[in-house]
């Protein structure tokens, strides 16, 4: 039978079973906590997004990008060799040494050559301003958008961390001074 209470988040992060950092266990999210054993309620986020699939998701843009201009240019190259090829079919066919019929059936296969690389042009013309630019212009926008979240990220976790260090000094100091306050009034 499952269990559908939340788990601790202090009980996954010391747990013994964790063995992704060698450092000491940290009871606040960080890159090497486990969130994917973690439950957060029925009001927590469906998904937890590390650094890792950002990274993920902007190669995955990239080559996206760099597959689609390469397919079009394949696309560019494919209609300019087919129009050369019907242009080549169309000398052919009003040479006079061909019969007629030789001819004409020359000009057809030209003719459908040339219905064909124009196809591929408007294919290719077609990707390139309603796929690759939106595209491009998104994939700029999520960059910066990625970029300006984990830089806003890294200085708010710069500002915790320092606080939790500050707070950690004051307790250690005020340590020091109860025992020193302590061993102090034992000594008479």
């Amino acid at each position: 039978m499952a269990r559908n209470r939340p788990r601790s988040l202090r009980g996954l992060a010391f747990s013994s079973r964790r063995n992704s950092s060698p450092g000491p266990p940290s009871p606040t999210f960080s890159d090497t906590t486990n969130v994917s054993q973690m439950n957060f309620g029925a009001n927590g986020p469906e998904k937890i997004i590390t650094r890792s699939n950002l990274k993920a998701s902007l190669q995955a843009y990239e080559e996206l990008m760099n597959s689609s201009a390469n397919y079009r240019l394949a696309l560019v190259a494919m209609s300019k060799a087919t129009a050369a090829f019907a242009d080549a079919m169309e000398a052919c066919s009003s040479l006079k040494g061909p019969s007629y019929e030789s001819g004409t059936r020359l000009q057809a296969a030209s003719g459908l050559h040339h219905l064909i690389g124009n196809h591929w042009h408007v294919l290719a013309e077609t990707i390139d301003k309603s796929f690759e630019k939106p595209l491009r212009q998104h994939l700029e926008t999520y960059r910066t958008i990625v970029t300006e979240r984990s830089a806003s990220y890294e200085r708010a976790l710069r500002e915790k961390s320092r606080v939790i260090r500050d707070t950690e000094m004051r307790n250690m100091n005020r340590k020091e001074r109860s025992t020193k306050t302590r061993s102090c009034k034992k000594k008479p």
